[in-house]
Order: structure tokens, then sequence, then C-alpha cells
């Protein structure tokens, strides 16, 4: 798949190849559930947590005599009922985090990134030459890609390394992230409408997820 290469400008400046083996991949609806849901767990703390009766303060002696007071019979003033008792049930912590095997994170990053292409939804530009932190020349970069400052799209950026100048132009902007090539997932391409390679971020998942496959087609073998 051959698609245009624009420059920070919003001019075309050449063109580039989308391997087949990468952005032509069978979409696998049934995988990419199971990711996604797999990522956004993960981002779950559960870390609520009430105290038990047994861990609240106060005496353990009963707080009067079982029989012939005319009161109702209690065991401790840490019970449940009582005010400042332990909480029946609560919430603990508790580690729910798992992870899917490599193979079927890379199916799922693979059909998400096809269906982002077949929707017209992946560009590619050369560079971004930002040399010093401002976001309003970031900003006008993404006007020159077509962002739309007042409804606007949520826009991934993937580079092959995040430079500090250009990662502090645009930290602040709503809507608009940026990753290298080694750490997108299937979750950062689902969640962005419109997915913006630089040419080197390009290479970079090439080496990446064509290296996997080679290593994995070897293993099988």
């Amino acid at each position: 798949m051959e698609v245009k290469v624009y420059s920070t400008t919003g001019d075309i400046v050449g063109k580039t190849e989308l391997p087949d083996e990468i952005f032509r991949h069978p979409i696998r609806p049934v995988t990419v559930a199971e990711a996604i849901r797999m990522y956004e767990m993960n981002q779950h703390q559960f870390t609520a947590c009430k105290k038990t009766r047994g861990e609240v303060s106060g005496s353990g002696r009963k707080p009067w005599p079982q029989k012939h007071t005319g009161r109702a019979r209690q065991g401790s003033i840490r019970a449940p009922h009582w005010r400042g008792g332990g909480v029946v049930f609560g919430p603990k912590p508790r580690n729910v985090h798992y992870r899917l095997p490599q193979k079927k994170l890379r199916i799922a990053l693979l059909s998400v990134l096809s269906q982002r292409a077949s929707e017209g939804r992946i560009m590619v530009i050369d560079d971004i030459p930002i040399t010093y932190p401002k976001t309003k020349e970031f900003v006008k970069i993404l006007k020159n890609l077509g962002w739309n400052e007042e409804h606007p799209e949520r826009y991934l950026f993937v580079v092959d390394k995040i430079d500090e100048a250009v990662f502090r132009s645009m930290r602040n902007l709503r809507k608009v992230d940026m990753r290298e090539a080694y750490k997108i997932n299937a979750f950062d391409v689902l969640l962005a409408k419109r997915i913006v390679f630089t040419l080197k971020g390009l290479e970079a998942l090439k080496d990446r997820l064509l290296e996997k496959r080679a290593a994995m087609v070897g293993v099988e073998e």
C-alpha cells in the first residue's frame, strides 16, 4: 500500500510503502476485544480498602452482661451494626492484572492498524522539526495536517524516539498523544482517530513487527 509523505507544512514531499504484512492484515475482532479488555482491566488500581471487625479500634470485651439487663445482647462494640464497627464484605486491595500471550497482542495490534489503514486514517510525515518547546509551533503543524481545534479528533503520533522538545510542545494539547513505535499497542491505536507516523517511526514499527513475525515463524518451524 503506497501513501503520501507530508511535510509539517502540509505539502506532499514524496511517497512511501506501507507493508501489507502490517497494514493489510486480516482483522480479528475477537482478539482485539480480548486485548482491549486486558489493557482496560490493567489500568484499574483496586486499592480501595475497608476494615473488618478484626481490624477496627475498640475493645473486645462484651459491652454489658448477656442477661438480666433488659437490653439486646451484644458481643462487641466492633460489630458491623455499631457505629465505628467493621465493614462486612468491604473492598480489599487485590491484583487483577493479567497478560495475554504475545502472539495475540501482536495480532490485535496488526488488526487495528489494518482497520485504520482501510479507513484512510494513516498519515506519514517526514519529521517534526521542533528544537525548542513551544506549543504554538506544534499547533501549527497539527492544523497543517488537518487538525480542527474547535472539534479535535484524537491524534496519535508514532515516532522512533520521543524528543524532549517535541514532547513538551504537545503534552498540554487535548486529544493529542505521542508514543514510541516499540511501545504502541492496540488500545492506543483504537483510541486515536488519526495515526501520524514519522518516517523513522514507521521504519521502527516495521523492524519491531516484521522481526517478531520472522522470529515466530522460525520457532514454529
